[in-house]
């Protein structure tokens, strides 16, 4: 996702948000909407990255999961449980098929405005097949598990013009805000609190 999101950087020119008053005002006004699938923003860089910090993260993220399955089974989890832990459900980003026909899942996925997929048909603790689906459309598959899924569909939301699923606000505010700290000047009460109360925790697991 980083590597794909921080490339854009140095194609398109950065987004000017400084408003001026009279014609520009103006202009700003008539100024043409993205349509789908027109790079909409691009969020600067975290604090204390560059293009190629955020590159070397993503080629180390890439070449881990293969090596040390432990850590994707630890995303997982972490990922679920901050999902219930911001009374959110994962129903609403996670579409899982279990023993279904190819006819029945693909019929389905057609209905699918945005939700991560898993199909799986066989006995198995690894799902077939991981992917995205955006407007009844799969736009990736082969992603191999939950949380790469989740980073990829966090980048499509910055990439093209899709709105973050809003019964997923406080979940998608989390990756974006907290954990990437992008547009991270002013967060919502729920999450602020998430933010305090782990600066608290990581203070007290450093007095130890």
């Amino acid at each position: 996702m980083d590597g794909h999101h921080h490339t854009a950087h140095s194609v398109f020119p950065k987004v000017s948000t400084t408003g001026k008053k009279g014609k520009d005002q103006k202009s700003a006004k008539s100024a043409k909407k993205p349509r789908k699938a027109e790079v909409n923003y691009l969020p600067p860089y975290p604090t204390g990255e560059n293009e190629e910090s955020q590159e070397q993260e993503r080629i180390q993220l890439l070449t881990e999961a293969p090596t040390n399955p432990n850590s994707n089974l630890t995303r997982d989890v972490v990922i679920r449980c901050l999902i219930v832990y911001l009374e959110e459900s994962l129903d609403h980003v996670l579409k899982r098929y279990d023993d279904a026909d190819e006819d029945s899942v693909s019929q389905d996925l057609t209905v699918q405005r945005m939700k991560i997929y898993s199909i799986k048909t066989n006995t198995s603790d690894c799902p077939d097949d991981v992917g995205i689906v955006v407007e009844g459309m799969k736009v990736l598959a082969a992603l191999g598990n939950f949380p790469r899924a989740c980073s990829m569909l966090l980048g499509l939301t910055y990439a093209v013009n899709v709105a973050n699923p809003k019964e997923l606000r406080y979940t998608f505010e989390v990756f974006q805000k907290f954990l990437l700290e992008l547009d991270c000047s002013k967060l919502s009460p729920k999450v602020n609190s998430l933010k305090n109360k782990t600066a608290s925790l990581g203070k007290w697991a450093l007095a130890k």
